[in-house]
């Protein structure tokens, strides 16, 4: 299991040969980030920004990647949001989510929420450790599943922006 998930498993899904498949499998490994997967977002989007430096039509190309980027990332934590808010606190108990979300965790972040509000959102996305805890307080508290989308998609487009950005910068430089 650990050599499917290393970054040079991971780096031969995602080439810029194939940069349709490419932004397929980095939807599929951002949307199971979401729901759990232990690999950070970043790791996908700084990948496929890599990529995205050499061929024609960049500009198609990252309006497509980006695009399918941020719908992994979305459907993940709405998935996430709505099994957490149809289990409440019981979703501690799925080996994959109590394991790194504990009891004590959501009551923390239960309290960020009603100290800052949909701010929460906003910038718990942009932290690794921070994010799951989030999704999954949002939905067990009841967070307005408007306000939590919209913070959260705003958010990761700032954040995957950011990465993609990052990536393709390094891509330029070699």
């Amino acid at each position: 299991m650990l050599a499917l998930l290393s970054i040079d498993t991971i780096r031969s899904w995602i080439t810029p040969e194939t940069w349709w498949t490419s932004a397929f499998v980095s939807f599929a490994l951002l949307f199971a980030c979401g729901l759990g997967l232990p690999l950070p977002e970043d790791i996908p989007l700084i990948l496929t920004g890599a990529f995205l430096v050499q061929g024609d039509n960049l500009w198609e190309k990252w309006l497509i990647v980006g695009g399918l980027n941020w719908l992994g990332i979305i459907g993940g934590d709405i998935c996430l949001y709505c099994l957490a808010r149809r289990y409440g606190m019981k979703i501690t108990r799925v080996p994959l989510i109590g394991k790194h979300v504990t009891l004590s965790r959501i009551g923390r972040v239960q309290g960020w929420f009603e100290k800052y509000g949909v701010g929460v959102v906003a910038v718990g996305r942009l932290f690794a450790g921070v994010r799951g805890a989030m999704v999954i307080t949002a939905g067990t508290i009841r967070y307005s599943f408007i306000k939590f989308l919209l913070a959260d998609g705003l958010a990761a487009i700032v954040s995957g922006g950011i990465f993609m950005f990052l990536g393709h910068w390094v891509g330029k430089k070699h």
